[in-house]
């Protein structure tokens, strides 16, 4: 059944928490359009220059309503611009990304939508899962590529790459697996050119995105 999941889909399952049923990092976003760069990079739709830029080789429709969202906005924009840019600027308008997917888990039957009241003033939604077998069934298949020493399937080997890059494999792993497989998680993330390139576009993203906080948090405590 997971194989049927799309990389976005199988990324946000991941992340989605089970205990709150919501997606509490900021990091998501840049996990959720690299996944969907990773995708078209897959499928051939686009491919990157020698300068890291992002040039579309085809841009005929892929059958995701999302991936087209992105394919389409990669193809109209009036510079090349390159994978560690779109990274952080991949979909404009509503619903976002992170949105759209979560519909369409609700559609397929995968989450649930439930809603409440904080302090009964406050709405809050979250997005339990419905059939919990779909991120059971990708959560295994991740265990078994990293515990094990086999050859990993090109999809597998980017999705682990995208949860490395955002400080997430342990969703998946105990700290200690994770510790006890370092070596074993660098080779898969370096064993694909598409994972790696996404994956340090990530990486860089979230990095970024921490620094920002930091420096927002130090300037709100100095008074600047």
């Amino acid at each position: 059944m997971s194989h049927d999941l799309s990389l976005q889909e199988q990324f946000l399952l991941l992340c989605l928490n089970d205990v709150t049923g919501k997606l509490e990092e900021n990091w998501v976003d840049y996990g959720l359009n690299g996944a969907a760069l990773a995708e078209l990079m897959l499928r051939e739709r686009i491919r990157l220059d020698e300068k890291g830029r992002v040039i579309v080789t085809n841009a005929a429709p892929t059958g995701d309503d999302l991936l087209d969202r992105a394919l389409s906005r990669l193809a109209q924009s009036r510079r090349i611009g390159k994978l560690s840019g779109w990274v952080a600027t991949l979909y404009r308008g509503r619903p976002g990304a992170r949105q759209s997917l979560i519909d369409r888990l609700i559609d397929r039957g995968i989450l649930t939508m439930e809603e409440g009241r904080i302090l009964w003033v406050f709405t809050t939604t979250r997005y339990p899962a419905r059939d919990p077998i779909s991120e059971h069934e990708v959560r295994e298949r991740l265990r078994r590529a990293i515990l094990a020493d086999g050859p990993v399937d090109q999809t597998l080997t980017t999705l682990i790459a995208l949860l490395n890059a955002c400080h997430s494999l342990d969703r998946v792993l105990s700290k200690e697996e994770l510790k006890r497989r370092r070596s074993r998680i660098k080779q898969i993330c370096e064993g694909d050119a598409v994972g790696t390139a996404v994956s340090r576009a990530v990486s860089a993203a979230v990095a970024a995105a921490e620094a920002a906080v930091i420096v927002a948090s130090t300037a709100g405590a100095t008074g600047g």
